[in-house]
């Protein structure tokens, strides 16, 4: 999915395909996994209508090692993609101080949240109420800021149509922030509520929003995979691929081409040295 070249250290090479499924992966699996632990727990007594939380459909006997298991593959999922996006913002052309900086920031709130949601599954309720209740703020905190960083980051570089930028749909993820930050404040506001039904029914519309805010990265994702490249390889890797494919190579057209890879075309903004584009 993603490659580093030796020779030339800012050579990123992105799978379309890959970052696809990985996008997915972030709100399919633990979609799936709630789906059989919450019958289980129900089935088992340990979630009823006064204790729905997800950590209790994931607590005990076997919907525990489902759960656990659900979430730490969806974590690494979504780890990989918010990654990429840390990469991919890191040589945008129009990144600015404040871009790089806040993206240093999201790429240490996306460790936090990956740490927090695997924990969940891991340690569960019926290990240590307070260790669990600890990674599960980490978790559901980081997240909530780095969707706000996010937010902030996509206007700071000015992005356009060629980027995946979709107003409506920054629109709505920023909507869904708003919601699910109102979402977090009451779960941590009424965590010690007599009645557990409130806290329980605000972390969940919590992760509903999470799941859709990054269901809501797929086209973005999809059209956003630039490659940015200082070396004259960048040639070399097109005319192989032209070659395995049987395509024609691609064309350099000012700092522009387009490379046409599992059937999605990529506009890849390219940064090569004069004499380089000459030699091409």
């Amino acid at each position: 999915m993603l490659q580093e070249d030796r020779d030339a250290p800012a050579h990123l090479l992105f799978d379309v395909s890959l970052l696809t499924m990985l996008v997915v992966l972030t709100w399919l699996v633990p979609c799936l996994t709630m789906a059989v632990t919450y019958p289980l727990a129900i089935q088992a007594g340990r979630v009823h209508s006064n204790d729905f939380y997800i950590s209790s459909s994931i607590d005990t006997g076997i919907a525990q090692k489902i759960g656990s298991f659900g979430l730490t593959v969806g974590a690494e999922a979504l780890f990989i993609c918010m990654a990429v996006r840390y990469c991919l913002v890191s040589r945008h052309p129009r990144n600015t101080k404040r871009a790089l900086y806040l993206n240093r920031v999201g790429l240490l709130l996306a460790m936090l949240v990956n740490v927090g949601t695997v924990g969940v599954g891991v340690f569960n309720v019926s290990y240590s109420p307070v260790i669990h209740q600890l990674f599960a703020y980490t978790a559901f905190i980081s997240v909530t800021v780095y969707m706000a960083i996010q937010l902030i980051v996509d206007v700071n570089l000015r992005l356009d149509k060629d980027d995946g930028w979709e107003p409506v749909l920054f629109r709505l993820r920023r909507t869904i922030f708003t919601s699910a930050s109102v979402c977090c404040l009451g779960m941590a506001a009424t965590n010690f509520h007599p009645n557990q039904a409130i806290p329980a029914a605000f972390e969940c519309a919590l992760m509903i929003q999470v799941f859709f805010y990054f269901a809501l990265w797929h086209g973005l994702v999809l059209r956003y995979s630039h490659l940015i490249i200082s070396s004259p390889t960048l040639m070399t890797h097109f005319t192989n691929f032209a070659a395995a494919t049987g395509r024609d190579s691609p064309h350099v057209d000012d700092a522009h081409t387009h490379l046409l890879y599992a059937n999605q075309t990529v506009k890849i903004p390219i940064q090569l040295p004069n004499k380089a584009l000459s030699r091409s």
